[in-house]
């Protein structure tokens, strides 16, 4: 295994205190309707225009579809406080977007039904459509710092999670997950060369940081993964095309491997 190097530059020193208490602060203090509406918002700023007008949001138990679709994905009212819904009732594509606060005590049930919605869909189109068994595959199930649990079923699956992730995260505080080198217009890499990729995991970033009204000015934090820490000048150059004064603080590792054989993978922490 590769031995881990730390390169820590500490270029602006930034008072880290609105994540504080594990970013639950200000979701907490919300009603369930102003939380539901957050939700409604990351959802539909996460999305493309076409999905957004043949995919509607269910928010509200009264809605026509309201009981099919709790059916659909192993709910009900008594599980959640605050949920946006999006799902295909058409067995023709994998399609599912859910962010759902759970009751006290519901994670797990909201979880194993939101897995069940998840296996049923792999299984449905596992032997007649194989590009929509890989996007249920490919599906993301995952609980925020502040208790929401997010599910996101779709094609770029990891950009659409990411930018309803940081659209809902508590406080003034936004996390942007490790972001790989893909581009989300083609699923693949944006090329095999350190530069190439560090151009677009930090343009991943940039887009997330935008979806939730955030821009690259507002980053405190990076995380920088390679896997060859040889790469670091050349990474560095592409880093300066995205950061001006006063720099973000800067942690880069040279990691064993990383996924899907990438070259770089890169993190960041927001500030609004």
């Amino acid at each position: 295994m590769k031995r881990i190097f730390t390169l820590i530059l500490a270029l602006s020193l930034l008072a880290l205190t609105a994540c504080s208490g594990g970013g639950t602060g200000e979701t907490d203090s919300l009603t369930p309707e102003e939380r539901t509406q957050r939700f409604v918002t990351a959802i539909t700023d996460a999305r493309s225009e076409e999905d957004n007008e043949y995919n509607s949001i269910l928010s509200s138990a009264d809605d026509d579809t309201a009981d099919m679709t709790f059916q659909l994905l192993g709910v009900t009212t008594e599980d959640m406080e605050s949920f946006a819904i999006s799902v295909s009732l058409m067995n023709v594509k994998a399609y599912g977007i859910a962010v759902i606060k759970p009751a006290q005590d519901s994670e797990d049930t909201v979880k194993e039904g939101l897995q069940g919605f998840i296996d049923q869909q792999q299984q449905n189109f596992q032997m007649y459509l194989p590009d929509q068994y890989e996007v249920a595959k490919n599906a993301r199930l995952e609980t925020l710092e502040d208790g929401t649990v997010v599910m996101v079923m779709c094609e770029d699956q990891d950009t659409v999670f990411d930018a309803i992730s940081a659209a809902i995260q508590a406080g003034n505080c936004i996390h942007v997950s490790g972001q790989l080198p893909i581009d989300p217009a083609t699923g693949a890499f944006a090329g095999e060369d350190i530069a190439s990729q560090t151009r677009q995991s930090l343009t991943n970033i940039k887009n997330i940081l935008e979806a939730a009204g955030a821009t690259m000015a507002n980053v405190a934090e990076v995380t920088v993964l390679l896997d060859d820490i040889n790469d670091f000048g050349a990474m560095n150059e592409v880093y300066g095309e995205f950061f001006s004064e006063p720099y973000p603080s800067r942690a880069a590792f040279e990691v064993a491997a990383l996924p899907k054989a990438a070259k770089v993978e890169i993190k960041a922490v927001a500030y609004l």
